[in-house]
């Protein structure tokens, strides 16, 4: 039998099995949507669509352990958060990132995280425009679905005059 060397390490798993960290992040993801809403009324001084602040990197694991959340699943929270409009204009507008209280930090927001804000609003702008033309293509198809010739239905008239019927 052929032995590995010890100084390398072992090889990848194959397949797609996720660590419980990458699970529970995922699941955070997932759950975002309603796990927001817990940090908007714990902390609504950061947590606010109308006051959001760039928040300090100190506040991810503060916020996990405040509520019993791994780091993973506050991490797929936050992943959501900060992709939101709100957040990526607060980076964008401001140069201090906060603290779970709200209170200025010592961390300055730079330029890498102006840069990734910039590009998540763009993202955020196709994925939405790409809604909405998906939208319009659904609702054209259905009026379509009811005028197979694709002729534009009669105008009605405007005149105020009455109109024989049959």
């Amino acid at each position: 039998m052929h032995e590995m060397p010890i100084d390398q390490p072992p090889p990848a798993p194959s397949g797609k099995k996720r660590s419980p960290y990458q699970t529970d992040r995922l699941r955070g993801a997932k759950e975002a949507r309603t796990q927001i809403e817990v940090l908007k009324e714990r902390w609504p001084a950061i947590f606010s669509d109308l006051k959001t602040k760039p928040v300090a990197s100190s506040v991810l694991p503060q916020v996990a352990a405040a509520l019993g959340w791994t780091l993973g699943y506050t991490r797929g929270v936050f992943q959501v958060w900060k992709s939101r409009n709100a957040y990526c204009r607060a980076v964008l507008r401001d140069s201090i990132r906060v603290n779970l209280d709200g209170s200025p930090s010592e961390e300055v927001v730079d330029d890498e995280a102006r840069e990734l804000a910039k590009g998540q609003l763009a993202k955020n702008a196709a994925r939405n425009a790409a809604k909405r033309a998906r939208e319009l293509a659904e609702a054209n198809a259905k009026d379509a679905q009811g005028n197979p010739n694709g002729d534009a239905a009669p105008p009605e008239p405007h005149d105020g005059l009455p109109r024989k019927v049959g």
